[in-house]
């Protein structure tokens, strides 16, 4: 996809990117499953990602 808008956050996080298209774009609009989440940096990289 190019494009997710999260309003759950947390466990979904690493979920959304693994989803999303090379310059791909994740808007965090809530934070329902926690304001915490992990993640593979490398796929922020390699997927020229945008998070917002």
């Amino acid at each position: 996809v190019d494009f997710i808008l999260d309003n759950v956050g947390g466990s979904y996080f690493q979920r959304n990117l693994d989803s999303l298209n090379v310059d791909g774009r994740l808007f965090i609009i809530g934070t329902q499953g926690g304001p915490i989440a992990e993640s593979n940096i490398s796929c922020f990289i390699a997927k020229r990602l945008t998070v917002q």
